[in-house]
């Protein structure tokens, strides 16, 4: 009769020992598996600028990609584009067709002087061909 009583008991706590047993191993989620996301730069893109920022850099071009013109200066090398006026392109939006005017008239390899305001990126306020 003891050995049934234990057989009972046993196979009564068998199931309870398991689980307990189960809640011991750790078990990974998905978002545990992800790895880390790297830190953001403390110092930014390398490329931006200060909102409202200004400046001039007289230069080489060394590419002009529709409204986009590259300057190499003397220090630096500097993308600068046209203000966007209006909506989305669809809706008849785009560079500043007055400046897109001034550029056309610059070819890669013209010495210029650009006169610059960082508003999202590097904006041309002036552009002129460089004494």
């Amino acid at each position: 009769m003891k050995r049934l009583v234990v057989m009972l008991l046993v196979c009564a706590l068998c199931p309870v020992l398991v689980v307990q047993g189960a809640d011991k191993k750790k078990k990974t989620t998905k978002k545990e598996q992800t790895t880390p996301k790297p830190a953001p730069n403390p110092q930014g893109p390398a490329e931006k600028g200060n909102e409202g920022e200004t400046g001039k850099l007289t230069g080489t071009i060394i590419k002009v990609d529709g409204g986009k013109v590259t300057i190499k200066g003397a220090e630096k090398t500097l993308m600068v584009m046209p203000y966007w006026q209006g909506g989305s392109p669809k809706a008849g939006g785009g560079f500043d067709k007055g400046m897109m005017q001034q550029i056309s008239a610059f070819k890669v390899g013209d010495k210029i002087t650009v006169g610059w305001k960082f508003a999202e990126h590097y904006r041309i306020e002036s552009i002129a061909q460089a004494a």
